[in-house]
């Protein structure tokens, strides 16, 4: 994923709906398996209908590379 720098992390600002799920978090940006638990803790948060096609691939990918019930 082009998103991502070669330290793994996943910048917060090109995610909207992860942003949002990170609002305790005062970083740029967060590591890959923090991102997925994040999503799969707080999916009941996310608005699925605004999140924009480069986050769902995102997701998608996490959940590929990780193992993930978000995959189904």
């Amino acid at each position: 994923m082009a998103a991502m720098t070669k330290a793994r992390q996943i910048p917060l600002a090109r995610f909207p709906e992860l942003a949002a799920l990170c609002w305790n978090i005062h970083r740029a940006s967060i590591v890959l398996g923090e991102a997925l638990r994040l999503y799969e803790d707080n999916l009941r948060f996310v608005n699925q209908a605004a999140m924009l096609p480069n986050e769902k691939k995102l997701k998608t990918w996490l959940a590929a590379q990780f193992g993930s019930y978000l995959n189904v």
